[in-house]
């Protein structure tokens, strides 16, 4: 398995934005072959800070979803301040 952690620092005032632009990606990646599940959550000290952690069966199915993010319409100005990407690989206590 395949997991990806982004962490969204949203700009003030922009966070109905935020919302939308990852849900709406969260809805898109469903119909990836490979995509397995989507979380969003919100830090508990700062609503700004917006987290997703994104499971797939393996790296080559993250992959076409960034192909077909790419070719998405621009939308306008981001509502982040900044955006921070994890790759992980799902390793087992019997993996190593």
């Amino acid at each position: 398995m395949f997991i990806v952690v982004v962490r969204h620092q949203v700009k003030p005032g922009m966070l109905d934005k935020a919302y939308a632009r990852i849900d709406g990606n969260g809805d898109r990646m469903a119909q990836v072959p490979g995509f397995l599940f989507r979380h969003r959550m919100v830090a508990k000290t700062d609503p700004l800070l917006i987290s997703t952690v994104t499971a797939w069966t393996e790296e080559a199915a993250f992959e076409v979803w960034q192909k077909i993010k790419a070719g998405l319409p621009d939308t306008g100005e981001s509502p982040y301040v900044k955006v921070e990407t994890e790759r992980h690989y799902v390793q087992h206590s019997h993996d190593r």
